[in-house]
């Protein structure tokens, strides 16, 4: 059960800002944590003139907190260049007064599921089909990212602390790949 004082840190590759871009990480922070009456942080991507590292109130309960740039057109995939920021600045997040973590994308899980400082982690999977497959980069859907992708979110469902699906086939799939039901 959550209670009221519990802060929710959700990682995001988007810039809660200006919505760009954006998926069903919206819908989770709008319809869903709003509703839990708790601290929501927001950490993401700064695009265009968002300065990172600034915390912005986006309401009494929801703030956002850019944690690396990304400027368009760029060579560098918006999601590798979230996962370097989140490596890199894995400790700061985790020492920010977190409870528990919400993630949205299985490659930004990687720096939070390992090492001696562990949270909850809440992994949300929106789909079962692999997004390598419609890489806006044509080098990105290769055989070896494809499989790439497919270990880390085999690696995801077995280390996450929970893992929300949207349908039977992501179910299946994440049970496949040996989620482990825990009870806290």
């Amino acid at each position: 059960m959550i209670t009221k004082g519990i802060v929710l840190r959700i990682i995001v590759p988007s810039d809660f800002l200006k919505r760009h871009p954006f998926g069903g990480t919206s819908g989770f922070v709008e319809n869903i944590a709003g509703k839990l009456g708790i601290q929501k942080k927001i950490f993401g991507i700064a695009v265009g003139n968002t300065i990172p590292w600034q915390e912005y109130q986006i309401s009494p309960m929801k703030s956002f907190i850019p944690v690396a740039h990304f400027s368009q057109p760029s060579y560098v995939p918006m999601r590798f260049k979230c996962l370097i920021g989140y490596w890199r600045y894995r400790r700061r997040i985790l020492e920010s007064g977190v409870d528990v973590l919400y993630i949205h994308n299985p490659e930004l899980a990687l720096p939070f599921l390992y090492g001696s400082m562990r949270l909850p982690v809440i992994f949300h999977q929106h789909g079962s089909s692999n997004p390598v497959e419609k890489a806006t980069y044509i080098w990105g859907r290769s055989f070896i990212f494809k499989r790439l992708y497919d270990f880390i979110l085999w690696k995801v469902h077995r280390r996450s602390d929970w893992t929300i699906v949207i349908d039977q086939l992501s179910l299946k799939q994440a049970n496949c790949h040996g989620m482990v039901t825990k009870h806290h």
